[in-house]
């Protein structure tokens, strides 16, 4: 059976990926793994509670020169493959692509779609047509991130057959963050307080909602004060819990019933709170903006797809209030449905099985969500 040598090639250390990577190493099918970086986490990201953890267990290059890059490329094996998360805007990526391209090694890109709406979208779409012709003729693979990223590579000019539909991969949640029924449920929205994650929308949705709950925001962003006044005078009560560090977020979902993310924007390529909100069993409301609401398409118990309306939001939110989807029953449903699919072993076994396609001659995998 063969083993796989992989180079993986970021713009930011990114928590998001680095399970999906250990994961296959420990899958018996890769036999090296180096993480290549330009810069750290963010301080942004930082202030929103992220954190990586460390980073020694695995092989990691960080902001290394173009002749370090350069060495990296040609010290590996003329089998290796080379995964790139982006072609734009990082020295890493840019220089590795061409190094790449250069020593004609084998790579693929891992890519959230750009975001595509107005005037901004089509220019970002004619950008990718006039910048990326080398790697969409010599490219072997696209890992399209969210319901958006195939339609958006198709349309800028890469082979359907190279476009496969990914997503970013989580740790599965412990067991005790699968949580139990409320006599009175929790509504939350967790994520960027900003103004294409539809935090507006949100807010505006809650005086419109009907039945009894309880609501919570958490995150960091310029829409800060905004929820902070609207919190003291919306009805109900909205409890403002501020950025959570990383390691609190699985509590906090645990104890939510249904978990909001609804995005005005392309932007959010997948947001990763709805996987981890529906491995801790929560039922989500998105709109079709957000990248990962294409799970939400595959079965009707995992929550709701909403236009980007307040009126729509607060009618979803209703009707999950009172049906039949809160229950304990249905949180670990929801639980098992979402951790076969979407944690990060579930993503090394995908991700393999896209390249025993490409390099083995293997039949087509079936999408990850299916």
């Amino acid at each position: 059976m063969v083993e796989y040598e992989i180079y993986a090639w970021e713009p930011t250390v990114s928590p998001h990926k680095l399970e999906l990577f250990r994961a296959l190493r420990d899958s018996g099918r890769v036999s090296r793994i180096t993480y290549i970086a330009q810069a750290d986490l963010s301080a942004e990201r930082k202030q929103q509670g992220w954190s990586r953890g460390d980073i020694e267990d695995l092989n990691v290059c960080l902001a290394p020169s173009t002749s370090v890059i350069d060495d990296i490329v040609a010290g590996s094996s003329e089998n290796a493959i080379h995964i790139f998360s982006g072609v734009h805007w990082s020295p890493v990526l840019s220089a590795g692509l061409k190094a790449v391209v250069k020593r004609n090694r084998r790579f693929g890109l891992m890519r959230e779609p750009r975001a595509s709406e107005g005037a901004k979208g089509l220019g970002r779409l004619v950008h990718s047509w006039l910048t990326e012709g080398m790697y969409r003729r010599r490219a072997d693979f696209v890992l399209a991130i969210g319901r958006n990223g195939p339609r958006w590579f198709r349309r800028a000019g890469y082979a359907a057959r190279k476009i496969f539909p990914f997503a970013y991969f989580l740790p599965a949640p412990q067991t005790e963050q699968i949580g139990q029924e409320r006599e009175i449920p929790l509504v939350v929205y967790i994520g960027r307080l900003d103004l294409e994650k539809g935090v507006s929308l949100w807010l505006d949705a809650l005086p419109l909602t009907k039945r009894k709950a309880k609501f919570a925001i958490a995150g960091a962003g310029p829409l800060a004060p905004l929820v902070q006044t609207r919190s003291t005078e919306t009805s109900p009560p909205l409890a403002v819990l501020g950025p959570l560090p990383m390691a609190e977020v699985g509590g906090l979902l645990a104890s939510a019933d249904i978990v909001c993310a609804p995005s005005l924007s392309t932007n959010d390529g997948w947001c990763a709170v709805v996987s981890e909100a529906l491995m801790a069993g929560s039922a989500v409301i998105t709109t079709c903006k957000v990248g990962a609401s294409i799970c939400l398409e595959q079965d009707d118990r995992l929550g709701q797809l909403v236009p980007t309306d307040a009126a729509q939001l607060a009618l979803a939110i209703d009707k999950l209030l009172e049906g039949d989807l809160l229950t304990h029953a249905m949180r670990g449903w929801r639980s098992s449905w979402a951790s076969t699919r979407l944690t990060s072993s579930a993503g090394a076994d995908t991700l393999i099985n896209i390249l025993d396609h490409i390099y083995g001659g293997t039949r087509r995998p079936e999408p990850f969500y299916a």
